[in-house]
């Protein structure tokens, strides 16, 4: 009985609190920057025939968002979203009353006192952080008595009298009930709790061999005939590429397009290391000036030690002048197409060096789409040799060949160095044979693809007695084979009562989620439709406030973390 009494008694000390505030300071806080519901000041925004004034959205805005950092969102996105916000609130609310849930404001003051929670509705198109409400605002001092203060600081900050705060929340809390009437309908079925431990629990592990579209097409050398046979075939793609990139071939400075093979050596290395490095470019100088362009390309891919442009056979493409070093530059606009310098030094090494072409000006519409189409081709290309060499090894796996046999052969030791020189590295384009982690049914665990997910999925459609697919994987212009190693399956007996109930409560969050916002919106389009939704444009802009400010001041800081 004691403990009853004590109850009511803090309830009736709660109400003249409440009482009291309302009463007295809502001459306090306001003035002229107060501005609620309702009374002469223009209409801000309009939902379902509520109005809201200027002070009313600006105290949203404050709110929400005033102690945010600015990097987290821009100005105006945080004025839709709260504008959106009261909207959405209102017409909650709105719903909620048809339905006959009622509140008084006084009501809604005690709750937040109570509960020290302050409700505030951002709109559902708001990334899912800056929704949260309500959100903690402590009421209560270290005694645990509630501090008046704390409440009227906030509704001072946020320039609002206690009344109009009141019937804020009053609001807010009736749109929360209605949120709640969504939620209750969502349920959790027993196949959807199987279907996310199955896809929690089920794992596999594969050996697969990636084969990357661009590092065949690295290593494509069309010749005038090629491109011009594939721009005859493919005129459109062509045509449309270049009314894109037109521009880009006018009013040129004088270019060099060159390739080169370059022999590495440090720049502080001793003259032995450097002797060594310029004997080996020699040596390779005179099967260069002998090769054609083709030829050059293929000396390049074996020889060069430029890692990136090495697999494009030393392709540099078109440089102007001063981009590479003085002496690189000096050479290669000394030469004219199709000749091949002299060995030449730079801090990098040794190069040797083969003009392809030279241009200054507006480039002429075929050649630039000969170079337009060059690349056209390259990926194409790449895509059909990564498709055939893809098959060729999915039919040699089905053959009875080893991986291990054939990661030996793809990536073989590199050779070893002497001391000074520069050791190889190798193209992390290239095939090679790869172990996953284990892997869920929705992970993607392989590195380097567009599409990564249907290599997962063709992995959990194989099984041990069938480890290989029909053909390999397509991801975007890659090609994936795979060898399904081990597999976990899930089990119903480990389905325990706890692991439900974790399963449950996650779909469920997500799903009444998901059908909160689809109701939201669904309001929201109806009552646009039927013309019960205005915001002025003006309130979006954010240079624009009723008091001159640029940003909306912070509310009081609170002693609440996150």
């Amino acid at each position: 009985m004691l403990e009853r009494f004590s109850s009511q008694f803090q309830s009736a000390v709660l109400v003249v609190i409440i009482l009291v505030m309302v009463l007295g300071l809502s001459s306090s806080f306001g003035g002229s920057q107060s501005q609620g519901c309702a009374g002469g000041a223009q209409a801000a925004i309009r939902a379902g025939g509520e109005p809201f004034t200027e002070g009313a959205f600006y105290a949203v805005m404050r709110l929400g968002f005033g102690r945010m950092e600015s990097s987290e969102l821009q100005p105006a996105d945080a004025r839709k979203h709260s504008a959106n916000g009261m909207v959405e609130r209102a017409l909650l609310a709105q719903e909620a009353a048809r339905l006959g849930f009622t509140i008084e404001p006084r009501e809604a003051l005690e709750q937040v006192l109570r509960r020290g929670e302050v409700y505030n509705t951002i709109s559902v198109d708001a990334p899912a952080y800056l929704r949260v409400s309500p959100r903690p605002y402590p009421m209560r001092g270290e005694d645990g008595a509630i501090d008046r203060d704390a409440l009227g600081d906030l509704v001072e900050g946020l320039r609002r009298t206690m009344g109009e705060f009141a019937d804020w929340q009053a609001q807010e809390i009736l749109a929360e009930r209605m949120r709640d009437v969504v939620r209750s309908g969502v349920a959790v079925s027993p196949d959807e709790v199987w279907d996310q431990w199955v896809r929690e629990r089920e794992k596999a592990t594969v050996r697969y061999i990636r084969f990357s579209s661009s590092y065949y097409a690295d290593r494509v050398d069309p010749t005038v005939a090629d491109l011009d046979g594939f721009i005859a075939s493919h005129q459109q793609q062509v045509d449309d590429a270049y009314a894109a990139a037109r521009t880009q071939y006018q009013g040129l400075p004088e270019q060099v397009r060159a390739r080169h093979i370059l022999i590495k050596v440090e720049a502080t290395a001793d003259e032995a290391t450097k002797t060594s490095a310029r004997t080996r470019a020699q040596a390779l100088l005179a099967q260069a000036r002998a090769a054609d362009s083709h030829g050059f390309a293929e000396l390049a891919r074996a020889n060069s030690e430029d890692t990136g442009t090495a697999p494009k056979g030393g392709d540099l493409g078109w440089n102007p002048r001063e981009r590479m070093a003085d002496a690189f530059d000096e050479a290669q606009f000394s030469l004219q197409p199709g000749q091949t310098s002299a060995v030449v030094e730079t801090e990098f090494g040794f190069h040797i060096i083969r003009v392809e072409g030279r241009r200054q000006g507006d480039v002429a519409e075929v050649d630039a789409k000969r170079d337009l189409a060059e690349g056209l081709y390259r990926t194409a290309k790449g895509a059909d040799a990564a498709r055939a060499a893809a098959t060729a090894m999915l039919a040699r796996i089905r053959s009875g060949a080893s991986l291990d046999t054939i990661a030996t052969e793809l990536t073989p030791p590199l050779p070893e160095v002497a001391e000074g020189e520069t050791a190889p590295e190798r193209d992390q384009n290239a095939p090679e044979v790869r172990t996953s982690e284990p892997f869920g049914a929705t992970d993607a665990p392989f590195a380097g693809l567009s599409d990564a997910q249907a290599v997962t999925t063709a992995a959990f459609a194989l099984t041990t007695q069938a480890p290989l697919p029909e053909a390999p994987i397509a991801s975007g212009n890659d090609f994936v084979v795979l060898r399904l190693e081990t597999r976990e399956h899930a089990t119903r007996e480990e389905l325990t009562g706890d692991e439900r109930t974790r399963i449950v409560s996650g779909i469920r969050g997500s799903k009444e989620a998901e059908a909160v916002d689809m109701y939201v919106r669904a309001l929201r389009v109806r009552a646009e439709r039927e013309g019960r939704v205005t915001i002025n444009p003006s309130i979006l802009q954010y240079e624009t406030t009723t008091d001159g400010e640029q940003t909306p001041p912070s509310a009081p800081e609170s002693n609440e973390e996150g």
